[in-house]
């Protein structure tokens, strides 16, 4: 166990977007990445090499939605907002929705992503030093980092849950 990263919840900015985005969109249910020992999450570097063998479902169609990319966004504390684009459909003629282990690694890449680019606030709050990225003292590397699962925030975007393998206080 460990402590889940307090992330700032995307929304769409205008009303309009918001309503017709979140409000009024079928968003799905969260997806949570759960090991065939019970366990909960994958840690990201397994599944940056696509080590999945111990996640159950891995196979079956993800539940997405029915749009053919979606955003990734991570709001980690005291750096800017991140997002990357990914495809949610498989290149087959039928354009199938991608299996459960596709999904965990367009997360894992997306996280890792986020990790080399990673923007401090300017000035952020001292209260989120302790959640700075390889740097500072005591600070989080990629190899803390769990990914637990995914939520549907809007339409268009998915927010990994993501946990450290450590308590932060």
């Amino acid at each position: 166990g460990g402590t889940v990263v307090p992330q700032t919840l995307w929304l769409p900015h205008s009303v309009t977007d918001r309503r017709q985005h979140v409000l009024e969109a079928e968003l799905q249910m969260p997806i949570f990445f759960e090991g065939s020992n019970g366990r909960l999450g994958l840690p990201l570097d397994d599944a940056l090499v696509g080590r999945f063998h111990n996640l159950l479902r891995a196979q079956q169609f993800a539940p997405l939605g029915n749009k053919t990319t979606t955003h990734i966004r991570i709001g980690w504390p005291g750096y800017v907002e991140f997002r990357r684009q990914v495809q949610i459909r498989d290149e087959t003629g039928q354009r199938n929705p991608i299996t459960i282990s596709r999904f965990a690694l367009h997360v894992a890449r997306s996280v890792d992503a986020f990790l080399r680019a990673c923007e401090p606030l300017p000035a952020p709050d001292p209260r989120l030093y302790r959640w700075r990225i390889e740097q500072g003292q005591d600070p989080i590397r990629r190899n803390d980092i769990m990914i637990i699962g995914a939520v549907h925030v809007s339409a268009g975007s998915w927010m990994p849950i993501l946990q450290l393998n450590r308590y932060i206080l």
